[in-house]
């Protein structure tokens, strides 16, 4: 993306569309799935859903958000409720992360302490792997998808592979926070793997060698997300 083509005024800024669901609790997390044709959102009602969007040019929504939280999708032509399939398994808590790395597959963590493994296309449960602890953040590493790490309440970092569901205990597991673990991400190209706390440290893992590079401290204040 061209920055310029950023270069706007805060009142010129405005969404394409607006996708929302009436009945639908408090959207906690979102993912885009790889070919931009769609997104997948986890929320406080313990569910995922798979929404869709048209991928062409739209008019841009010239409402104020407080119009569009006050007037119903019949009133207003940009309210629209795409969602394809609601992925229902997490039944014990709200779903804190989701991940859409590949194809039709979709992760979802909870504070239920399991990580989820979907099928966007056929809107079905593949697999879980069960954590025991409530998970806060999720990342996907690897061509195939096939390394997750998962941060918890515990301030322990997890390390899953999702094609051993059955094996409840992860592969590796960091502990050198000691407090929640906000946010996690993968590096695109390599075995390093970021953590934040809300101890207000940030960790980079070596996860072959199995080895922590303390990165940061601040006094103040936490994390809560990577990019």
């Amino acid at each position: 993306m061209d920055p310029k083509e950023l270069e706007k005024s805060h009142a010129e800024i405005r969404p394409l569309k607006i996708l929302c669901s009436p009945a639908a609790a408090g959207v906690r997390c979102v993912a885009a799935n790889p070919s931009g044709s769609g997104f997948c959102s986890g929320s406080f009602e313990k569910t995922v859903r798979v929404w869709q969007t048209d991928g062409a040019a739209s008019e841009v929504y010239s409402g104020s958000i407080k119009k569009m939280q006050t007037e119903s999708g019949a009133k207003d032509s940009q309210l629209e409720d795409n969602c394809v399939c609601t992925l229902d398994g997490h039944h014990a808590a709200p779903v804190s992360s989701v991940a859409w790395p590949v194809g039709n597959t979709i992760y979802s963590a909870s504070w239920d302490g399991n990580i989820k493994k979907w099928d966007a296309e056929k809107c079905s449960h593949v697999s879980t792997n069960v954590g025991g602890t409530p998970f806060t953040c999720l990342s996907v590493a690897g061509s195939g998808s096939n390394i997750l790490a998962a941060g918890g309440f515990d301030g322990k970092l997890r390390i899953y592979d999702p094609n051993q569901p059955a094996i409840s205990r992860p592969a590796l597991k960091f502990s050198s926070h000691n407090k929640e673990i906000s946010a996690c991400q993968w590096h695109k190209d390599s075995f390093h793997l970021l953590s934040a706390s809300l101890d207000g440290t940030v960790m980079m893992w070596d996860v072959r060698n199995e080895i922590s590079i303390f990165l940061s401290q601040f006094q103040f204040g936490s994390f809560n997300a990577f990019k």
